[in-house]
């Protein structure tokens, strides 16, 4: 199979809800497209990918760091920090999720539904 194959049937199994299905064929793909600078994106969405299995899993920290790499990869693509900061909020790391939602607006600074998160992350803080 092809990364992209991986990728595909990772996100079906996801789809489905098996879960550790679906991580097996993200390594897979990560694994392949690591060796080739060029699938960059694919590499970015595969990242992303395995990081919302693993925060579905309530694996936190293995869904943040997921994320994070993905940020490396491209950190002019907010959807990474998004997800990053629905893991950080899901820990109670009320500071560290608005820091991401702030930089997802850079991107679309009229989203409302960031807006909405920050401001709920910012009650929890009492701020």
């Amino acid at each position: 199979m092809t990364s992209s194959e991986h990728y595909i049937r990772g996100l079906e199994l996801m789809n489905k809800g098996d879960f550790d299905g679906a991580i097996e064929d993200f390594k897979t793909a990560i694994k392949m497209e690591s060796d080739y600078p060029v699938a960059k994106n694919k590499l970015y969405w595969a990242f992303c990918n395995r990081g919302n299995v693993y925060r579905k899993e309530m694996k936190l920290d293995l869904a943040i760091a997921d994320y994070t790499e993905a940020i490396k990869l491209d950190p002019n693509n907010f959807a990474a920090f998004n997800y990053r900061g629905i893991s950080h909020d899901m820990k109670n790391e009320s500071e560290k999720a608005i820091a991401d939602w702030e930089v997802v607006l850079k991107f679309k600074p009229d989203d409302a539904t960031t807006k909405e998160l920050i401001d709920m992350a910012r009650k929890t803080l009492g701020k």
